[in-house]
């Protein structure tokens, strides 16, 4: 996985005007990967994707495309580096599908934005990937947000470039959408060995999925590194500061009550019951006297506690809690 970068950036310092943003700053944006860019609100994330898509200048240092200076390249010529998508919701409603995703073409048509048979096929092409096939012939007013940004990331890939860039392309989505867009892109860079770039507040999916994570400290500089890595050595927490949240868990801190309970079972379903539990102040303890036995099957939902059966979490918690305000009268 240690490709060569495509961007690199060495004692970048960006902001506007007298206002450094971030400094220090050392990057590398890799072929054939996702890499998640994240931080807290106003940390820098889209003042740096400006810089590295030449769109304004930095304030000191450089960022470099394959070992070449963005500011030598000139800017027509950039449009076969970047692709890029913002969250701006779409003005041109009266557009179809298709429309839309043959705009990715122009750097290629010229100015008179004519379309060869070839470009035709690339637009073809692009809609197949990204699964938009069916929404070519549909007026973009008719579309959800998800459907949108689909085909404004079919767009980038008809555009061609070797780099993707995306500020926050699953925002306002449902859970479903961002899941299918960010799944989306990690295809986009393995399959199809694009560089992805995605700016986000996508935390859990981020942490799964993104093969390097970019991570901006406001005032400071941009750390960099596998999710892995930044999570166990707690760079991560250093960037967010969590409060009530336990990063190398992934759960929620609760109040813990001093009661205890044992779990026998295995896969999804004991992960649910030792949620419910925790949730409601249990802790799940090996060791403790209480026992439940975890359903094996989803088909057979039967929680056996103090040779009881029950056939929700929920009459598991309500029997517990009855059981441990006995001990205590």
């Amino acid at each position: 996985m240690n490709k060569t970068p495509i961007i690199s950036a060495r004692d970048l310092q960006i902001g506007y005007g007298e206002q450094v943003v971030l400094s220090d700053i050392g990057i590398n944006l890799r072929e054939g990967q996702l890499t998640c860019f994240m931080g807290p609100n106003g940390s820098g994330k889209s003042t740096l994707l400006r810089t590295i898509c030449g769109l304004q200048p930095p304030l000191k240092g450089d960022v470099c495309y394959q070992g070449k200076s963005i500011s030598t390249i000139r800017r027509q010529d950039r449009a076969f580096m970047y692709s890029v998508v913002l969250t701006d919701r779409l003005t041109s409603d009266y557009m179809t599908g298709r429309e839309l995703v043959a705009t990715g073409r122009l750097p290629h048509t010229g100015w008179h934005g004519l379309l060869s048979e070839e470009d035709n096929q690339k637009v073809d092409h692009a809609l197949e990937i990204t699964g938009t096939t069916h929404l070519a012939d549909k007026w973009l007013f008719r579309l959800s947000d998800g459907q949108r940004q689909k085909l404004m990331i079919a767009r980038a890939l008809c555009q061609e470039t070797p780099i993707i860039i995306l500020d926050e392309p699953t925002a306002h989505l449902d859970l479903n959408n961002r899941v299918s867009i960010v799944n989306l892109l990690r295809n986009l860079a393995h399959e199809h060995n694009r560089s992805v770039l995605m700016a986000t507040h996508e935390l859990d999916l981020a942490l799964q999925l993104a093969d390097r994570l970019w991570l901006a400290e406001p005032g400071k500089s941009v750390l960099e590194g596998i999710p892995e890595d930044l999570v166990l050595d707690g760079r991560l927490d250093q960037v967010f500061q969590f409060k009530g949240y336990d990063l190398k868990s992934g759960q929620v801190e609760t109040k813990k009550t001093g009661r205890e309970v044992r779990l026998t079972g295995s896969g999804s379903l004991y992960l649910w019951t030792k949620n419910a539990l925790e949730r409601n102040g249990y802790e799940v303890n090996q060791l403790a006297e209480l026992l439940i036995n975890v359903p094996q099957s989803p088909n057979n939902l039967r929680w056996e506690l103090n040779n009881k059966h029950y056939e929700s979490l929920e009459e598991v918690i309500h029997a517990l809690t009855d059981i441990f305000n006995s001990r205590n009268d």
